[in-house]
């Protein structure tokens, strides 16, 4: 399912509803409860490709953080809310940072507040994290101390259809637990 952002959930439980299994493109649908529902039935995947990338797959996971942002700005796009439009940004700040533990500003980590900017305008995604490092990355390219680091990652959609055949067919485990898209819709819903 990869139609606009307003009717995934249409298509996704009609399909369900009819025993499929389902790919659907982020985000899959408003509210966390429907998700998890949907998600039950063990024959829908969602789709994750920005998790996939070099550079997500270089910053997953970094210990020690002291200071995060990130900044997308993009062409206007119609979607539940503004937050459930930028909600593959959003998992890609908890694939790299882990779960929050609430909203403020931004993302409220223990020691730092991870700030959050969502605009119109030229496509541009900017992450920078600070640990015992300096990371910044613009797009697909990643430095660390100014650095750049030379990321690579197979092609994305390709990637992603393969872990959802082998979940359905085979039993794999997603690369991307169930839980953590009801989590991030969550936080959709709170940022908007």
């Amino acid at each position: 399912v990869c139609s606009p952002d307003l009717t995934h959930p249409v298509y996704v439980e009609t399909a369900l509803s009819k025993g499929k299994f389902v790919l659907c493109e982020f985000p899959l649908c408003e509210d966390p409860e429907t998700a998890a529902s949907m998600l039950s039935t063990g024959r829908l995947h969602v789709e994750h490709i920005e998790l996939l990338t070099g550079t997500a797959t270089a910053l997953r996971g970094l210990q020690g953080v002291s200071s995060a942002s990130m900044r997308f700005t993009g062409p206007p796009r119609v979607s539940f809310s503004p937050g459930h439009a930028q909600v593959a940004r959003l998992h890609r700040v908890l694939d790299c940072l882990g779960s929050p533990l609430g909203v403020d500003e931004g993302l409220v980590y223990p020691d730092f507040t991870c700030t959050l900017s969502f605009g119109e305008g030229p496509r541009c995604t900017e992450f920078r994290v600070q640990n015992a490092s300096t990371w910044h990355q613009r797009n697909g390219t990643l430095t660390c101390d100014g650095v750049e680091v030379k990321t690579s990652a197979g092609p994305l959609f390709l990637t992603d259809q393969l872990a959802a055949t082998a979940r359905f067919l085979d039993g794999a485990a997603p690369y991307v637990r169930d839980a953590r898209v009801v989590e991030v819709l969550a936080l959709a819903n709170l940022l908007s």
